[in-house]
């Protein structure tokens, strides 16, 4: 009689990894259909989708995830979850990538997935960077919007697509920031 396994913390984290990884894929393949709503009709036909219970959660994560150790925190970064090794944080408290601390330039660089390649690979028009806002002359928009404790909330305006919520956070141990949720409010328009 053969006996199975148990399945023990490096198994189960694997499968955990495994899985986020394919949540992504197929909340990246919803965006990318959300992208291609015909944005050609008449004004008067134009609204925005702009109600939390119309929102598209592309990202979220719950909050037992801040509760683990900092290396077990799932980390976004253009659209592929990572796990930060130790010396990551080691590094930072010695002064190394202080902009892992700073949200308008973590949701920049974590969120450039979402922005589009045309515009994304495009920074040399950047009209306004300051520690609150980034924007470019193609109408990309990256504001703070609330700033509270180990909390940051911004909101990624992407001309064309439409507006995304993101919702930062610092575990406890650590400035650095973590991706917490993202929320999707496309821009419609009605035929």
């Amino acid at each position: 009689m053969r006996r199975q396994k148990a399945i023990y913390g490096g198994q189960r984290l694997r499968n955990m990894k495994r899985f986020i990884k394919i949540s992504l894929f197929f909340a990246m393949l919803m965006m990318m259909s959300i992208s291609n709503i015909s944005a050609h009709a008449e004004d008067k036909n134009n609204f925005t989708v702009d109600s939390p219970d119309d929102a598209i959660v592309l990202f979220s994560l719950p909050d037992r995830y801040f509760d683990l150790p900092l290396t077990e925190i799932p980390y976004y970064s253009n659209g592929v979850i990572e796990f930060k090794e130790e010396y990551i944080f080691s590094q930072f408290n010695e002064g190394h990538q202080p902009w892992l601390s700073n949200a308008v330039d973590v949701v920049t660089v974590m969120c450039s997935n979402l922005i589009g390649q045309e515009i994304s690979n495009n920074y040399s028009n950047v009209e306004i960077h300051t520690a609150n806002q980034l924007k470019t002359k193609d109408g990309v928009d990256v504001s703070i919007t609330d700033k509270t404790g180990g909390m940051t909330e911004a909101e990624l305006t992407v001309p064309g697509q439409g507006k995304y919520d993101i919702n930062l956070q610092s575990p406890e141990g650590t400035a650095i920031l973590y991706i917490r949720e993202i929320l999707f409010y496309p821009d419609r328009q009605v035929r």
